[in-house]
């Protein structure tokens, strides 16, 4: 399956707190995209980019923290997003 690693975890309506490793260093598109329940996920140091969509309609997510070390946020990366979300950058 071609798309198969760009929707890592999409559409899995029972995520609902995901830790990721500290060798990660990218968060693909599309990595989370509408996974409706996911209420809160750790971005370790390690990454440096975050693709298109990754977020998309991720919306039990109240707040992200996202570090210096992340030199790209791809379009759309948290599309969908509510007004009550909040991301942190962390500089």
């Amino acid at each position: 399956c071609a798309w198969c690693g760009i929707y890592a975890f999409g559409y899995c309506d029972l995520l609902q707190t995901v830790t990721l490793s500290n060798k990660l260093t990218a968060i693909p598109n599309n990595a989370f995209y509408d996974c409706s329940s996911l209420e809160s996920i750790n971005i370790p140091n390690s990454v440096t980019s975050i693709g298109y969509s990754a977020f998309y309609n991720c919306k039990k997510i109240t707040n992200i923290t996202i570090s210096k070390n992340v030199t790209f946020i791809a379009d759309s990366a948290f599309y969908g997003w509510l007004s009550k979300q909040t991301i942190t950058l962390a500089f």
